[in-house]
């Protein structure tokens, strides 16, 4: 689907809201990013579930001091999030659940 003509009273807001964030845009820029993004030229962002250290280990099965000890041995990495918070993600715990499986008791 080609846009071939936006009413510049909604492309002007739209553009001002964006443009803090990204300063190159322009509004033909702007009209390029849709036309790509209705034709379906454009990828989805992949979003991936994020947990506590805490919720980590209720939906995964381990004690706190297990989680906190395979970190220090590198096994599993977290991501920082603030001065006290630690992120780890679905995919983290996966994939060492899948490398250690046959370590791992059900």
């Amino acid at each position: 689907m080609k846009i071939n003509k936006m009413p510049i009273n909604v492309l002007m807001p739209v553009h001002s809201l964006l443009q803090p964030y990204c300063p190159a845009l322009t509004p033909e820029t702007l009209i390029e990013a849709i036309e790509k993004y209705v034709s379906g030229a454009t990828q989805p962002v992949k979003t991936e579930k994020l947990y506590s250290q805490n919720e980590a280990c209720s939906l995964f099965g381990f004690s706190r001091p297990t989680l906190l000890k395979l970190r220090k041995e590198g096994k599993i990495h977290g991501i920082k999030a603030g001065d006290r918070k630690i992120i780890i993600s679905h995919s983290e715990i996966e994939q060492f659940m899948k490398d250690n499986s046959e370590t791992i008791k059900p």
